[in-house]
């Protein structure tokens, strides 16, 4: 309970994986945290740690890394939640693989857990590390607690979004999206902000009239 408190206790963005290492720390003793996200079309990376245990060489490669980890396929067909390495390879395999060779390894790491996290465009987990096995006990805490931590994401995502709407940013389609929105309602919304007119936002996204009537009263009707 007191790391669902610590979890769900602030909806800034910025201040979330701190409060995430905490409270997943103090379920799991002696673990190294880390949260990385990768941008699918531009393939930039952003990580966290919550330990200075990698040089700035290490963190490089580790991003180069990502798009081969193991849980990576298994994330991208659909699988969410709490994911050991080992649910997708063999723990002989995993540590014959360059991410445990090259950045794990070297500081005393080789076992892995990756809850996943919901960030649209993007590939997302906090990846919870240690030197010994996890127990069955572990295990099933970071598979409860897994939903929690990706609804608290995406709450300080929302939120943050919003904030920016209004402190007067005009935000982008995809921070729209994030608070509910569908592709097509962030696109028209993202042009009503900047004063655009019916005629001329339904020339800009290419909708005939009747078309663009529908998408109107559908976005009337989700904002209220």
């Amino acid at each position: 309970m007191q790391a669902l408190e610590q979890i769900h206790s602030t909806m800034d963005l910025k201040a979330l994986p701190e409060r995430l290492f905490s409270a997943v720390g103090a379920l799991i003793p002696g673990a190294t945290l880390t949260l990385v996200h990768q941008h699918l079309k531009t393939g930039a990376v952003t990580s966290f740690r919550s330990e200075d245990l990698w040089s700035k060489a290490q963190i490089r490669r580790s991003h180069e890394l990502m798009p081969t980890h193991p849980v990576v396929p298994a994330y991208k067909a659909g699988l969410r939640g709490a994911i050991r390495d080992t649910d997708c390879i063999t723990q002989r395999q995993f540590e014959d693989t360059p991410h445990c060779r090259e950045i794990l390894l070297p500081v005393g790491l080789r076992y892995q857990t990756v809850v996943t996290l919901d960030m649209p465009g993007k590939i997302a987990g906090m990846s919870v590390i240690r030197d010994r096995n996890f127990t069955s006990l572990e295990a099933e805490l970071l598979q409860l607690i897994a939903p929690q931590i990706a609804l608290a994401f995406r709450r300080a995502q929302d939120y943050t979004a919003l904030m920016q709407a209004a402190a007067g940013a005009i935000p982008a389609p995809e921070d729209l999206q994030r608070i509910g929105l569908t592709p097509r309602e962030a696109e028209v919304l993202h042009w009503v902000i900047q004063g655009k007119r019916n005629c001329e936002i339904a020339e800009i996204i290419g909708a005939r009239p009747h078309r663009w009537q529908a998408c109107r009263e559908n976005l009337g009707q989700t904002l209220r």
